[in-house]
């Protein structure tokens, strides 16, 4: 997924659940991001139609890039607790997205899709954690149905 360079053409939005998806709650992002608490949930608070500041745009931007790259898949938005039991498989190929990304991507797509609702973020965050989460069983299930042999009896 490719991000706007431009500070105002950033989407808030979109950004905060990009915080909410490295698992960083406002106090240590804002920290990270070299603002304030206030000015962050200002910024993650704007609507779509409202103008916010570029420079504080500008550094969330620069933090949620940098933190991303930082934090390993594995620690980032709390994906020790979503892959608990649910692991992906060992030759998954390295060209398929980071559980973190396709948790991100889709709740992303699902805020879009419904016409950037305000207010609702962590909703679609859940909502994209919980159709991964029903994915990964539907495929293991899939798996281990394909994997038993037939029985006639």
């Amino acid at each position: 997924m490719t991000f706007p360079a431009d500070p105002t053409q950033r989407q808030p939005k979109g950004d905060h659940n990009r915080r909410l998806s490295i698992g960083l709650d406002v106090e240590q992002f804002a920290a990270a991001a070299g603002i304030t608490v206030d000015e962050l949930r200002d910024y993650e608070n704007t609507s779509p139609d409202h103008t916010f500041s570029p420079m504080i745009a500008e550094r969330v931007g620069e933090a949620l890039e940098r933190l991303e790259a930082l934090l390993p898949n594995s620690e980032a938005a709390g994906i020790r607790q979503i892959t608990e039991g649910h692991t992906l498989a060992p030759d998954t190929p390295a060209t398929e997205p980071s559980v973190e990304q396709s948790i991100r991507d889709t709740a992303y797509y699902l805020w879009e899709n419904d016409g950037r609702p305000e207010g609702r973020d962590e909703e679609y965050w859940h909502r994209a954690r919980a159709a991964w989460i029903g994915q990964e069983t539907l495929d293991t299930e899939f798996e281990d149905a394909v994997a038993e042999p037939d029985t006639i009896r």
